[in-house]
C-alpha cells in the first residue's frame, strides 16, 4: 500500500536532509578554518554527496506520490461528482444517461490531474531555487581571489606596512598603523590583551580579510598579488579555540 511504501522513503529523505543541513551548518561554523586550510573542495564534495542522496530520495518519493496521489484525488472528485449527480437525479434535474456521461467526463480528467500536480510542484521548486540562485549570482564577494595571480613557493619573509583594519560590522579600527617585519626562519611572539588584534594579524596574512589601509608583503610582494589558493596553501595557524569537525582525529589534523 501507499502508506507502507512511503514510510521508508520518507525516513531516508529526512535522514539525508539532516546530514545535508548538518554538514552545511558545520562547514559554515568553521568557515575560517576551511578557508585557511584550503579545504573548500573537500567540504563541497562531502556536502554534494549528502545533497545527491537527498535528491535521489526526493525523486523516489515524487515517483511514488505521482503514482498514488492523483488517483486518490481523482477518486475523491469522482465520488463527490457522483454524489452530486445522484442529488440532482433525486430532484429530477438529471437522468441516468446524463449521470453516466458526467462520470465519463470526470474519468477523462485523470491524465490532466496527474500532469498538473506534477508540473505545479516542479514550478514551485524551480521558482524558489531560481530566486536563491540569482541572489547568490548577483552577490559580490568581498575578497578578490586573484586566480591569475602569482603561484610560487614562499621563502617566508613577512612585512606589515602601516596596516589598518576595521571589521565590517565595526566602525572602530582594531589595528591602526601597524608596521613590523618577520625574517625567514625567525620566531616572533606577539603578546597583548584579549581583543587587541593578535588573531586578526594571522587572519589578515591568510587574507580571510583584506586590510583597510596599508599592505602586507610576503617576500617583498603584496599578498593580494598572489593567487588566494596558493597563499593559503602555504600558511597554517592554530587558533586558541580549536574548531573540530565531526570526523576522525586524523582528518581534523590533516
Amino acid at each position: 500500500s501507499y502508506s507502507r511504501k512511503i514510510g521508508p522513503i520518507t525516513g531516508r529523505l529526512r535522514g539525508n536532509f539532516g546530514l545535508m543541513t548538518a554538514t552545511l551548518s558545520e562547514t559554515l561554523s568553521g568557515i575560517e578554518v576551511v578557508k585557511a586550510t584550503v579545504q573548500e573542495e573537500k567540504e563541497m564534495k562531502k556536502y554534494f554527496t549528502h545533497a545527491n542522496n537527498y535528491k535521489n530520495a526526493f525523486i523516489e518519493r515524487g515517483k511514488l506520490q505521482a503514482k498514488y496521489l492523483p488517483i486518490l484525488v481523482l477518486a475523491l472528485v469522482i465520488t463527490a461528482g457522483f454524489a452530486h449527480s445522484i442529488l440532482l437525479f433525486n430532484f429530477g434535474l438529471m437522468n441516468i444517461g446524463q449521470i453516466i456521461a458526467f462520470l465519463g467526463i470526470l474519468g477523462m480528467l485523470r491524465f490532466p490531474t496527474n500532469i498538473s500536480m506534477f508540473v505545479f510542484a516542479i514550478f514551485r521548486l524551480a521558482g524558489s531555487s531560481a530566486d536563491r540562485l540569482l541572489e547568490l549570482m548577483n552577490k559580490k564577494t568581498e575578497i578578490d581571489e586573484n586566480k591569475e595571480g602569482k603561484e610560487i613557493v614562499f621563502k617566508g619573509n613577512i612585512a606589515f606596512e602601516n596596516v589598518e583594519f576595521t571589521y565590517p560590522e565595526s566602525k572602530k579600527p582594531v589595528l591602526k598603523d601597524i608596521s613590523f617585519e618577520v625574517q625567514t626562519g625567525q620566531t616572533v611572539a606577539i603578546v597583548g590583551t584579549t581583543g587587541s588584534g593578535k588573531t586578526t594579524l594571522t587572519k589578515l596574512i591568510s587574507r580571510l580579510y583584506d586590510v583597510s589601509n596599508g599592505r602586507i608583503l610576503i617576500d617583498g610582494s603584496d599578498i593580494r598579488e598572489y593567487s588566494l589558493q596558493s597563499l593559503r596553501d602555504q600558511i597554517s595557524y592554530i587558533e586558541q579555540d580549536v574548531f573540530l569537525f565531526s570526523t576522525t582525529i586524523f582528518d581534523n589534523i590533516s
